[in-house]
């Protein structure tokens, strides 16, 4: 992926994790640091985004981690990458198996590489649509989400 390609957009409280990560991989050129946000500059940053990145992790004992940060990408309309530090995580990649991105762990770089590719690739050529997230995303609004909850209890009851 050439410089010209691709920008990364950081906005949170680890910029300084995130600036020796740069520093160590030269990465100056395409990396801008917005610092701490107001949530509504975080949420028009995540929509003007051509993917998003979403970090979590799993273990043989913790799988699902799912913080609201996914559904505020679902919100945004765009792909969503998320990369996984630990073994593999069924129940998220569940939830991300109709949404535009996908799940990828840390250990298979070469994946993870030609899959952001690809992503990237797509973005420029138009090939994603907000539409397609639309009907991604329906099952986890809440007024969808609730009834499928309410039909889990009467069942159980």
């Amino acid at each position: 992926i050439s410089h010209g390609e691709v920008e990364i957009r950081y906005a949170g409280k680890d910029s300084d994790v995130w600036q020796r990560l740069v520093d160590k991989h030269g990465l100056d050129a395409i990396f801008y640091d917005e610092g701490l946000v107001s949530r509504q500059r975080a949420l028009e940053l995540q929509r003007k985004s051509h993917v998003n990145l979403l970090l979590t992790y799993s273990s043989n004992e913790l799988k699902g981690n799912v913080t609201g940060k996914i559904f505020e990408y679902m919100r945004a309309m765009r792909p969503i990458f998320v990369l996984i530090n630990g073994p593999e995580d069924v129940e998220l990649e569940a939830i991300m198996q109709e949404i535009p991105g996908g799940v990828f762990y840390k250990n298979d770089k070469e994946k993870l590489k030609s899959s952001l590719r690809r992503m990237i690739r797509a973005q420029r050529d138009g090939e994603f649509q907000n539409r397609d997230m639309h009907d991604a995303v329906r099952p986890f609004l809440w007024e969808n989400a609730i009834v499928g909850f309410a039909r889990h209890i009467e069942i159980e009851n």
